[in-house]
């Protein structure tokens, strides 16, 4: 259980931000807040590193027949990665191993292509020296090799995902490779003609693209680079389906974040939500917005707290409007959580990953499903430590503590919440006692916070809890 420990010794609002496990005790007492609902993430799946694969790198995406479909990094029939399917409930059924000459160890997921089929790319494997392949399969397993990277100046170790375009064929980038060896922007048929759009020049334009393109309601792409720009640190960019590349952002490694490896998201007011990796003002990472003219707007940065660190994924646009997202690390056990973020940057945790059952380490970005839960995966974590996939339901989430602050004899008990919820606080002298006694009446939580004061003297340990009110 994630828990925030505070000494009476303290200076008047001194802020602690300690994780401890189970709970810390400082001089004579440790407060503790308890997340209670059944809402969390709910995991579907733990992979065993056999036949069914391990370590899924990327997220899913949702079929025309309402099941998930997605990749594994390693196992399989040859322990070179897989393709699975999964229905909403957790049925898993493994729809292909990969075998070197068709790829392997895929680092992308899967797009649905308007004909129905799911097109993908290998980070390695293929008929040409291992530097990667594109590919096609249909929701029953029938898989296509479409093209082997050769390392020329087609490039070579795609790392994104592919989006289709207004024409039908594939864009997609590889990370290394082309005229350069920094990189190129490719699009492919679905017949599997290959053809390079745009080679980087470890410029302004970037170098080593890891993300996947995003096509935005203008008819251009917009990408990221995890190196490059004017600072080395990786830039945003825009480009057409013909080629013609404008530089957005340089990164400058500082508040505005750096080294980008998450899909950009467009939201409904058309501008362009994403992540960065590290940087920032904790250098934990960031979120931030640009618009298709490129200008930058810095949202929030990770602090490697309850809100996490290392968002290594895009942002996943809701039904809400909001945007939702995981971070690959931080926390109490360094294992990521799920966040939710508006518009504006009101930032809200939700979930934190324990690093058992539940997965540890999302590294993928996640997928609303067509039932309004969102759905992903963690690299490692589960049974077996090969990664899980899991739901989880936004509208219901547990509380996250945030902080306890003492001020003048009292303790106010902070906690993030859904805007508009009600939340009971809850204390007890021991963990073993059975009716806890309730500190004040219900709170409602406002932008994405509730809180409670306790006023009564405290001379012994005593432990808080938080639950939802149904």
């Amino acid at each position: 259980m994630n828990t925030l420990a505070a000494d009476a010794a303290t200076p008047d609002k001194e802020r602690l931000a300690r994780w401890t496990i189970p709970f810390l005790r400082f001089a004579f007492l440790a407060l503790m807040l308890a997340a209670t609902s059944s809402n969390a993430a709910n995991t579907l799946y733990s992979f065993t590193n056999k036949f069914d694969g391990a370590q899924p790198y990327a997220g899913l995406v949702q079929g025309n027949d309402g099941n998930f479909y997605g990749t594994c990094f390693g196992g399989g029939s040859n322990d070179l990665g897989s393709i699975f399917k999964i229905s909403p409930s957790g049925a898993f059924t493994p729809l292909f191993s990969f075998s070197f000459l068709d790829g392997e160890t895929p680092t992308a997921g899967l797009t649905l292509g308007t004909d129905g089929n799911f097109y993908g790319t290998t980070f390695e494997g293929g008929a040409d020296f291992s530097y990667g392949t594109v590919f096609q399969i249909s929701s029953s397993g029938v898989f296509n090799s479409l093209y082997s990277f050769t390392n020329g100046t087609d490039g070579s170790s795609p790392y994104g995902g592919l989006e289709e375009g207004t024409n039908g064929a594939f864009y997609g980038v590889a990370s290394s490779g082309g005229v350069n060896n920094n990189g190129i922007v490719f699009q492919i048929s679905p017949a599997g003609v290959f053809a390079p759009v745009y080679y980087f020049n470890n410029g302004v334009d970037g170098s080593q693209p890891r993300a996947a393109l995003t096509l935005a309601g203008n008819g251009s792409f917009y990408g990221t680079t995890y190196a490059g720009g004017s600072n080395g640190q990786g830039a945003i960019f825009g480009i057409t389906a013909g080629g013609v590349l404008t530089p957005l952002h340089s990164f400058s490694g500082g508040a505005d974040g750096a080294n980008p490896v998450g899909q950009l998201t467009q939201g409904t007011n058309g501008i362009l939500y994403g992540t960065a990796y590290v940087g920032g003002a904790s250098g934990n990472g960031t979120v931030f917005q640009i618009t298709t003219s490129g200008a930058f707007q810095l949202l929030y940065s990770f602090t490697n707290g309850s809100d996490g660190a290392n968002p290594a994924a895009g942002l996943a646009l809701g039904n809400d409007g909001n945007f939702y997202g995981t971070t690959y690390s931080g926390g109490p056990n360094n294992d990521g959580g799920i966040f939710k973020i508006t518009a504006q940057g009101m930032f809200t945790p939700l979930y934190l990953f324990a690093g058992g059952q539940d997965g540890a380490n999302p590294q993928a970005m996640l997928v609303q499903g067509n039932d309004g839960d969102f759905y992903g995966t963690t690299q490692f974590g589960g049974v077996d430590n090969d990664g899980t996939v899991f739901k989880i339901n936004v509208s219901a989430i547990p509380p996250v503590l945030t902080a306890i602050t003492k001020f003048r004899g009292t303790y106010e008990i902070t906690w993030s919440g859904l805007p508009g919820q009600s939340y009971q606080a809850q204390y007890a002298t021991n963990l073993t006692q059975i009716n806890w006694n309730n500190l004040g009446g219900p709170v409602i939580a406002t932008n994405g916070l509730g809180s409670q004061i306790d006023t009564t003297p405290i001379t012994t340990e005593r432990f808080y809890r938080v639950f939802q009110v149904q």
